[in-house]
């Protein structure tokens, strides 16, 4: 049986405690929140310009998508919010994530492509490097190059 452990602020300490929850939730926040947006900033041209080369290189792949279609499409292996949610980058290096669905010709899942909402900052700082990687990836599998790319395929360290 686990007890419940109730936090309490030192006799006497209260006042400093609220003036610190004030500065976190009066500052702190929205300066991580500007780092975020800062750093996405960074990153949105980033991955947008190394997709256009990969699609300029025609090593762009393809993926197949609700209503019969086949688009380019670069899924970088990562789901989100929920399992039936996709990340993925198209040929103009834009992120999105959309809902997948199963596919009526058999068990798989299938991109809803009409479902994309674009990533937020969090998000587009989030997969930064899944990103690169898939995209690294690809470059590497269309060379013919064997072997891991040294581009990490993890969120966040």
């Amino acid at each position: 049986m686990v007890l419940e452990r109730r936090v309490k602020i030192l006799e006497g300490k209260r006042e400093q405690a609220q003036v610190l929850l004030g500065t976190i939730e009066g500052g702190d926040v929205s300066k991580v929140q500007e780092a975020y947006h800062q750093a996405a900033q960074l990153l949105k041209p980033l991955i947008a310009e190394r997709a256009r080369w990969l699609a300029t290189l025609g090593a762009f792949p393809e993926e197949e998508v609700i209503g019969d279609q086949t688009i380019p499409l670069l899924d970088i292996g990562y789901q989100t919010g929920s399992s039936l949610n996709k990340v993925v980058i198209d040929s103009e290096g834009n992120m999105f994530i959309c809902r997948e669905s199963r596919n009526h010709r058999d068990s798989n899942f299938i991109i809803d492509w009409g479902s994309r909402q674009e990533l937020s900052d969090y998000d587009y700082v989030d997969f930064a490097l899944p990103s690169l990687h898939a995209i690294v990836s690809k470059l590497r599998e269309a060379l013919g190059i064997r072997g891991e790319t040294p581009v990490p395929d993890k969120r966040r360290f």
